[in-house]
């Protein structure tokens, strides 16, 4: 297998016009820089956790100072091991504070000043970048004494407690007063963003893609598996619409996670899914999925969500005969999906990899139209005209009425003759009809049928 190095990370931000002052947290695992992210941006998205080196992507925020707003980011904790992950965190920790308005470098006040923390934080001094010495973990700040190795490096610090959110006031007016009259391009995104999940088990080539996608290793590519802990988020504008990319830890099932961290990333994957418009899902298309596969097949199906089939490793499949047989192989697998567009990818050729946000961008759309009840009445009446469908008691299934009621779940609401069902084979079939018609291709439908008397409203579908 071709190997991607070496790790050169050149942060998304300078594929894009800044539009507020970009601020990132630099330090040595262990330091509290997560949990200060997440105190600053008010969320929980950074994972935090007693092990060192839980943080391995680079997360991006957003933080507000007297309304101003900035991009607050929180990077991987660097370490003094020289192996493959821990250069590659070194180097995207570089480059993106090359990028940045302003460093927060964090110390660890409760111990002495490290070797290759001293190290780090002289090298991105001698890139001439502007950089707060902060020093977290002073639980009471008025009182606290700094070791006195810190003071070879600086005799400026801001002393706090990310934890209980001491002396935080002084860090945001220190943070405005450096940053007063920096000026940064406005790019305006007035589109409500496409937010893609990347849902898949361990080493199906999610990171891959994404690195594909933009042509830049954005995020940490190894063959070891669940070497994504942490999740992704990549805010970008691809032919005039925002898209936001989530790259998410493998999921695995519960009970074959050992690693405590890693759980923490499972249970975060499976809660993402619930938290973006399109689930991208990942699988290896050389191998027959297995009961991992259909478990996460089942939690998508679950969510009731627009999902586009990823079938990556495509260049592992070399003949005709292949192709064909785990074609449908796959397809007979995830026959519940009969609803979802397949792309057949390979992100070490870059095949069909920009097709992923043309897909997840058509998709997205129908979710955002507006359909009018008088068009869906007219366009569904004369497909079940045609069709000719009978209900479980042999009666023939008619519709007086038809609105869309909403999109995200996507329902119809049907006032027919009669309120008995179609049987299960013929409503399978019936909503295939309904997705082909109204081109809902990735979008599963569903029905809900009421009496004549009450007439669907024109509704205006939900879209948040």
């Amino acid at each position: 297998m071709k190997h991607i190095l070496p790790f050169c990370y050149i942060s998304i931000i300078i594929k894009m016009k800044k539009n507020k002052p970009v601020i990132t947290i630099v330090g040595v695992p262990n330091t509290g820089k997560s949990t200060l992210f997440n105190r600053l941006t008010g969320t929980r998205k950074a994972l935090t956790h007693s092990d060192p080196g839980m943080t391995r992507d680079v997360h991006n925020g957003t933080m507000f100072i007297d309304k101003q707003e900035y991009q607050l980011q929180d990077t991987g904790g660097v370490f003094t091991d020289q192996d493959v992950i821990s250069l590659a965190i070194k180097r995207r920790v570089i480059d993106v504070s090359l990028q940045s308005d302003l460093i927060l470098f964090l110390f660890d006040g409760r111990r002495e000043l490290l070797g290759y923390e001293e190290d780090l934080y002289l090298d991105l001094k001698k890139m001439g970048k502007t950089i707060l010495s902060v020093v977290n973990k002073a639980d009471n700040p008025n009182l606290f004494i700094l070791p006195n190795s810190y003071y070879k490096l600086t005799d400026s610090f801001i002393f706090i407690s990310a934890e209980h959110g001491h002396h935080l006031d002084v860090l945001l007016e220190k943070i405005e007063e450096m940053l007063k009259g920096s000026t940064s391009d406005q790019d305006n995104f007035e589109k409500s963003p496409v937010r893609i999940g990347f849902v898949g088990k361990p080493n199906v080539g999610k990171s891959s893609l994404v690195n594909a996608i933009f042509n830049d290793e954005v995020a940490i590519v190894s063959e070891i598996p669940g070497t994504t802990r942490d999740s992704l988020d990549l805010d970008f504008k691809w032919h005039g619409q925002r898209f936001v990319i989530v790259d998410n830890a493998g999921i695995r099932k519960m009970q074959k996670v050992k690693e405590s961290t890693e759980s923490a990333s499972v249970i975060r994957a499976l809660r993402l899914i619930g938290e973006v418009d399109v689930i991208i899902y990942v699988v290896d298309i050389s191998k027959r999925l297995d009961q991992t596969d259909l478990y996460i097949a089942k939690k998508i199906e679950d969510s009731h969500k627009p999902v586009l089939i990823v079938a990556n490793k495509w260049d592992l499949v070399h003949n005709k005969e292949e192709q064909h047989f785990y074609q449908k192989r796959l397809y007979r697998q995830l026959y519940n999906f009969y609803f979802a567009p397949v792309l057949f990818t390979s992100a070490l050729e870059n095949r069909q990899i920009q097709k992923i946000l043309f897909e997840s961008l058509k998709i997205f759309e129908k979710l955002s139209e507006n359909y009018k009840a008088q068009d869906v009445t007219r366009i569904v009446k004369e497909m079940v005209a045609r069709e000719q469908y009978k209900t479980m008691n042999g009666n023939v299934f008619t519709v007086k009425y038809a609105a869309v009621e909403t999109t995200r779940p996507f329902f119809f609401v049907l006032s027919c003759s009669r309120t008995d069902h179609l049987r299960p084979a013929v409503e399978t079939h019936f909503k295939k009809k309904l997705i082909d018609t109204f081109k809902l291709s990735g979008i599963p439908v569903f029905t809900k049928i009421i009496r004549p008397s009450h007439k669907p409203a024109n509704i205006r579908p939900k879209t948040s």
